[in-house]
């Protein structure tokens, strides 16, 4: 059934939003122009968060994402070991973050090709990215691992941000970062998610990344 038509200007001719909700919101809507001059129409969807059940939990579907962290160990000529964010480090240490992602398997069991992907790492605050430090792992760490065909990086304050145009296997991208400011700070989950499939995503835990002051 086609509902009535709803103007979407008063007699004055000043725009009248239109709210719909519930089913309403996803159903296809027509606008038509009766006048004479251009119509401009911007339609926003807002949609409520997660329900409590799925929010603040590792999700994966079509492909996973697990992060590692690991700080580097004084003396040691570039040696890391692993730690736990919520332990915390001390201010003004080197920390490296490492993004492994892995396409779901077929039912031959290759790993599925995910195509335009996209990997958004949102840092925690109090560290600071290394720019020169982000890298795509090659072939070779794992056997039988492969490196996406292309991959743009964008390197920002608050956030790293891949985009692969095709994964077809293990990856992992990487980088560095450091601890310049003290205190106790939420730390977001590390997100893919294919752009043109969004049922192919998945995110890591939400969690705690302490800073402590420098000693």
């Amino acid at each position: 059934a086609v509902a009535a038509p709803v103007p979407l200007a008063d007699s004055d001719g000043a725009p009248q939003p239109l709210d719909l909700r519930g089913p309403e919101a996803l159903a296809p809507v027509l606008v038509r122009n009766d006048g004479a001059d251009p119509l401009f129409v911007c339609r926003t969807v807002v949609s409520p968060p997660l329900p409590s059940s799925a929010a603040g939990k590792r999700r994966a579907s079509g492909i996973s994402i697990e992060r590692s962290w690991e700080k580097a160990v004084p003396g040691a000529n570039g040696g890391f070991k692993a730690f736990d964010p919520a332990d915390g480090v001390d201010q003004g240490e080197t920390v490296r973050v490492t993004l492994a992602i892995v396409p779901d398997k077929t039912e031959g069991g290759a790993c599925a090709t995910v195509r335009d992907a996209v990997v958004d790492e949102w840092l925690p605050a109090g560290l600071e990215p290394d720019l020169r430090s982000v890298s795509l792992l090659v072939p070779g760490r794992v056997p039988g691992s492969r490196n996406v065909a292309q991959c743009h990086v964008e390197i920002r304050d608050d956030r790293v941000i891949a985009f692969p145009s095709e994964i077809d296997g293990p990856v992992w991208l990487q980088y560095d970062a450091q601890a310049v400011s003290s205190g106790d700070y939420a730390l977001p989950p590390a997100k893919v998610e294919a752009m043109y499939d969004p049922a192919v995503s998945a995110a890591t835990a939400p969690s705690r990344f302490v800073v402590r002051p420098r000693r």
